[in-house]
């Protein structure tokens, strides 16, 4: 029975060429330039079934084609004042080109595209600190950019023709790397604030034409995250390893006013939350060697937590999840190259989601997680 069936046959095209000068060895300075060129194309001959509304299905095609050709330079230099401390300062400077048409009921401008382009010079710059080979403190701070574009899956003139921003973002970190005890103990912590302009968000919205729905990509004007991350290793004997990592994460739109339904009227969504943002995650893990006649058995075992957290852009309840437990653990039998284990999977069940996406005015795609799996693997290294 088909009730909405879509078909997304593509070709894509892509050439990339990079040019890299390296200079390392003796002296204070070690510098990696170079140029980049990247142009790719696609086409999409999309061709959607919807049986749902009428006795008949209803068969919507829609083509798509876009191209994106991308100029960069770029640098990255290293120097040491001492043995001790490092400064390293960089940047790329990227131009982007893309063009879109699309042929779909109602219009067409696939051979007459439309076309933007886009630059940013995105900077990095960090000092170091060794004060022995144990031990290393750092502060950096970087600029990424994430290009505009056209998006792919419209169903309006409008909303095909229409560019979103390019999205920026300025990250400020401050950690340590460390070992102790004979590199038997590491322990690694960062802090991190990251400030997003014209973040970028993806999301479906009524359209009244075509499957009655389009994807739209609006820009959010102002977001922050602010973490912690902390992770140790331990070996406290030969054959056993102990690892965990805690992570903390605040983050929160400053200021999104827009048009998220489709209405005509922009409204205030800076209380959205993130998806895929939980507040707080661990692990704890081990994995245990035992030599055992002519092989060696292996012992491991990982409980993973999942804070709260939502799964879809506006933040539907139905797709949000709960805090999830997750326990996994194996028992395997090494042999040359061969190895066989026994395994368990989500062993206290948890459900939950791993994919949510809002189709606006019409449903909701969840895709829950796996139940508890038992199984047996057999892999063979060569």
């Amino acid at each position: 029975l088909t009730l909405f069936h879509t078909d997304r046959p593509a070709v894509y095209e892509q050439d990339t060429h990079e040019l890299r000068l390296t200079k390392s060895g003796a002296g204070p300075v070690n510098l990696v330039a170079g140029l980049y060129y990247w142009d790719s194309s696609y086409q999409i001959d999309l061709v959607s079934y919807i049986g749902f509304i009428t006795p008949d299905v209803l068969v919507i095609p829609q083509t798509v084609r876009q191209t994106n050709k991308s100029y960069a330079g770029f640098f990255e230099l290293d120097y040491r004042f001492s043995d001790q401390i490092k400064l390293t300062v960089g940047g790329r400077y990227t131009r982007d080109e893309k063009t879109q048409g699309v042929r779909d009921l109602g219009f067409d401008f696939l051979d007459t595209p439309v076309e933007d382009s886009w630059e940013e010079f995105t900077p990095k710059a960090a000092l170091s600190y060794t004060p022995n080979d144990d031990l290393l403190f750092y502060g950096l701070y970087s600029r990424g950019y994430r290009t505009g574009g056209f998006t792919g899956r419209p169903a309006t003139e409008n909303a095909a023709r229409t560019p979103f921003d390019p999205e920026l973002v300025d990250n400020f970190e401050i950690g340590m790397k460390s070992e102790f005890l004979d590199r038997r103990l590491r322990f690694n912590a960062s802090v991190f604030h990251l400030i997003y302009d014209d973040k970028q968000e993806e999301f479906s919205v009524p359209a009244p034409v075509g499957t009655g729905q389009e994807t739209r990509i609006l820009n959010a004007a102002s977001a922050k995250v602010t973490g912690v991350e902390l992770d140790i290793t331990a070996a406290p004997t030969d054959g056993l390893t102990i690892n965990a990592t805690l992570g903390y994460l605040d983050a929160r739109y400053d200021d999104f006013f827009a048009d998220v339904d489709a209405d005509g009227i922009e409204t205030d969504n800076t209380g959205l939350a993130f998806r895929r943002a939980p507040k707080w995650n661990w692990t704890i893990g081990g994995n245990y060697e035992i030599p055992a006649g002519p092989g060696d058995v292996i012992l491991n075992g990982t409980w993973r937590y999942l804070g709260a957290h939502e799964m879809t852009f506006l933040n539907n309840p139905a797709l949000r999840n709960d805090g999830q437990h997750l326990v996994d653990a194996s028992v395997s039998y090494k042999i040359n190259g061969t190895l066989v284990s026994a395994f368990v999977r989500n062993l206290l069940e948890e459900d939950g989601w791993t994919i949510g996406f809002d189709i606006q005015g019409l449903w909701s795609y969840g895709a829950p997680r796996q139940p508890r799996m038992f199984g047996v693997a057999v892999t063979q290294s060569f």
